[in-house]
């Protein structure tokens, strides 16, 4: 029977290690404790000295301290590269630019809003080619300026707003907007 990576087995009577599901125990402690006489106390862990976690022989096992073991794995990782604008490389790099600020800060919205645990505001997070994206988040990239562009077009015609200038724009949104007055009739 296997738990994750590990192997469990039947556990001999007189085993006096952890007992998982009343009769099973990890084959790795089985066989440390049958070639050494002790089982891991709490705080210790045993180790596989070659990292294949199903090599279960006594010369592949050693006990360790919990930290100590914790210590070996992490330098014996390999670094994930930095990639500039992420969420990774804001929080665990300690990069403080803008740009990984802000994706560290829009990946956080969007779990918040997955989760249901939104801000007060309970905003919906930016996406690209929305105006909010565009006005808000200053993203200039062709695809939020078709966005901003559509929605503006959209706004005026949807809403009757009155045109100001030769060049067509509209009152901003933040302004508050009547429609236009009924034409009088004679």
């Amino acid at each position: 029977m296997r738990n994750g990576p590990y192997e469990l087995v039947v556990a001999p009577p007189d085993y006096p290690g952890m007992h998982y599901r009343g009769r099973y125990c990890y084959e790795h402690h089985l066989v440390y404790w049958r070639a050494h006489g002790v089982v891991p106390e709490p705080g210790q862990v045993i180790h596989h000295i070659d990292g294949d976690k199903r090599h279960n022989v006594a010369t592949n096992l050693e006990l360790m301290e919990a930290g100590e073991h914790s210590t070996e794995h992490l330098l014996s990782r390999p670094k994930k590269p930095t990639v500039h604008g992420t969420d990774n490389a804001y929080k665990h790099r300690g990069c403080r630019c803008a740009i990984c600020k802000r994706a560290s800060a829009d990946r956080m919205n969007e779990w918040r809003w997955r989760t249901g645990r939104r801000k007060e505001s309970g905003r919906k997070p930016a996406v690209h080619g929305s105006s909010s994206m565009y006005s808000y988040h200053k993203c200039r990239c062709a695809e939020c300026r078709e966005g901003n562009r559509i929605r503006a077009a959209k706004y005026r015609n949807d809403s009757g707003v009155r045109q100001l200038g030769s060049r067509g724009g509209c009152y901003p949104l933040m302004m508050q907007v009547r429609p236009l007055p009924p034409e009088p009739t004679d």
